[in-house]
């Protein structure tokens, strides 16, 4: 059957349940597998059961500042939200961005997409050894949730001195972070400018022993002809 109008009151898709005309109501009902729950005011928004899946999804295009959530416990605790911008925040009230989760998170491995296919303006780094040389590790606490000391370093202090790896976070602090992943071709530009010195070194030290060879090789004819 047609699915009646939600003007208020309760509804069953397939019962006799009718509605009134009153502003608001829930509409409940199935399609095959399919399970809804259904509201119409401020805004038409559904929950719908598909096998095991939960899904929620607002009627108007246009609405905007909706923030969809799961909670775990009976204190209503949120555990998880997605906001209406799409961001994911996993023990976070205001994801700033797409995934962020307030505490440690856990894998086997992270795969950062480097396909020279996906990539314009590709130039050599001009970060290296210079840059290291300049960053300040440092030891710290985390003012919330603090799990002990941690290492690392200063978004503000970096972004003096490698700013294209620093991120602002799009909420009303614009909380800075770092690419971290994005130190390893610096680190690794710097390793090759130290083995470049190191071998210039190298090459300088050999030529003196070769000198130093060749003195001590006249010095003892010398000595032989006395």
């Amino acid at each position: 059957k047609d699915r009646p109008s939600l003007q208020g009151g309760l509804w069953l898709l397939g019962g006799d349940a009718s509605a009134n005309n009153s502003i608001g109501g829930i509409g409940m009902g199935w399609i095959g597998d399919l399970q809804s729950m259904r509201t119409s005011v401020p805004n038409p928004a559904t929950m719908v059961f598909d096998r095991g899946d939960i899904r929620f999804h607002t009627d108007n295009a246009k609405t905007t500042g909706i923030n969809y959530y799961y909670a775990t416990d009976f204190n209503n605790n949120e555990r998880m939200r997605i906001t209406s911008t799409g961001n994911v925040g996993i023990g976070v009230l205001v994801p700033a961005y797409k995934l962020e989760v307030g505490g440690n998170l856990g894998a086997i491995n992270f795969i950062a997409t480097s396909d020279q296919r996906l990539k314009n303006n590709v130039l050599p780094s001009k970060y290296g050894l210079k840059e290291i040389m300049q960053l300040k590790p440092v030891t710290f606490q985390w003012n919330k949730d603090n799990d002990g000391t941690r290492v690392g370093f200063i978004a503000q202090e970096v972004r003096k001195i490698i700013p294209e790896i620093i991120s602002e976070a799009k909420d009303k602090d614009k909380t800075l972070g770092i690419y971290y992943n994005e130190f390893a071709p610096i680190f690794t530009k710097a390793i090759q400018e130290q083995q470049t010195i190191i071998d210039k070194q190298q090459k300088q030290i050999s030529d003196l022993e070769k000198r130093l060879e060749k003195q001590e090789k006249l010095l003892e004819e010398l000595l032989k002809r006395k």
